[in-house]
């Protein structure tokens, strides 16, 4: 790509940036990573009885990874969401600026730097929650959990599906029926997917576990995460949702990129 392109492709993706960032969303985003101390203030370091037995730090730091992470996991795929609504509003494609950039760059660049615009502040905020986490549990409890910056692969891989599934539906459906639908459809696929790994009756075969198994594992990405941290959150067979997860991200972005640069503007 020679250097004028290379300059307008930058444009566009910092015309797109530019409003999302200067917004309250990054802020209103930002304040509820407070959510992320509660787990660690108040199981770590508290008192905990159960069954008049005091529960030991080992259990107690399972505990927090999967509050932690699952805290993670939700703020920034709402983080995301939001991000994706508001990058494919009403100027997605009737705003004449943006279809001169789109003419002058190319289809595939402009749609690529839509994407971009949503998937850089999602995976800064991600990283910047996993960093927050990790301090927190240091100076809280004295523990230097390391491995929780692992979870930025699978959880950037998962934004990055979300995201160009997003795009995807985008060229069908309305702005605001895909993100009301999205929020519907994520908690009982996060949830469905979680009860296929750790409850052993999803996994006995059957249409409804095919059906499940054949769905973006968002779920069972999460429950791959906690395995690399923590072996009490292994699964032997959780590897297979990092493959669907990639498999769906990269159809769903071909797919996308195909249908944005045939359909009429």
């Amino acid at each position: 790509m020679s250097a004028g392109p290379s300059m307008r492709l930058r444009a566009v993706l910092f015309f797109e940036l530019a409003p999302a960032l200067k917004g309250p969303l990054p802020w209103a985003a930002l304040g509820s990573l407070a959510l992320l101390l509660l787990p660690i203030r108040y199981v770590m370091v508290g008192d905990i009885h159960v069954n008049g037995e005091l529960v030991g730090q080992a259990a107690r730091l399972n505990y927090v990874l999967a509050i932690g992470y699952s805290t993670i996991v939700f703020l920034t795929t709402l983080f995301t969401l939001c991000f994706c609504l508001d990058r494919t509003g009403p100027h997605y494609l009737r705003n004449n600026d943006l279809l001169v950039l789109s003419r002058d760059v190319g289809r595939p660049a402009f749609y690529l730097a839509k994407m971009a615009s949503v998937l850089i502040p999602s995976l800064a905020y991600g990283i910047f929650a996993i960093c927050l986490f990790w301090g927190e549990l240091y100076r809280i409890a004295g523990i230097d959990l390391h491995r929780v910056f692992v979870l930025i692969l699978p959880l950037g891989l998962s934004m990055f599906c979300m995201v160009s599934l997003y795009f995807l539906m985008r060229n069908f459906l309305g702005n605001f029926m895909i993100f009301f639908l999205w929020l519907l459809l994520l908690p009982m696929i996060y949830v469905v997917n979680l009860w296929r790994y750790y409850a052993g009756f999803m996994s006995e075969g059957g249409l409804f576990p095919r059906v499940v198994g054949m769905l973006p594992q968002f779920g069972g990405i999460h429950a791959w995460s906690l395995g690399t941290v923590s072996d009490f959150f292994l699964r032997a067979e959780s590897w297979h949702a990092l493959a669907n997860t990639s498999l769906w991200a990269v159809l769903s972005l071909g797919l996308g990129l195909y249908l944005f640069t045939k359909k009429r503007l």
